[in-house]
């Protein structure tokens, strides 16, 4: 099997090394939750965990 990379565009580093499904599995797990209000109003959204656009390679 081949190694893949998953990398940031902007700042090229190396933030997962794998196959390419677990790859894959990496930047879908990647999402955090964050909750915003208090209360009955809060709600919950999702997120992208990591602040720059990432490619496998």
């Amino acid at each position: 099997m081949a190694n893949h990379k998953v990398i940031g565009l902007k700042s090229r580093e190396i933030y997962f090394t794998g196959d390419y499904a677990a790859c894959h599995r990496f930047i879908n797990n990647s999402w955090v939750a964050k909750i915003t209000g208090k209360g009955r109003a809060s709600k919950q959204t999702t997120i992208f965990g990591i602040s720059e656009a990432l490619q496998i390679v």
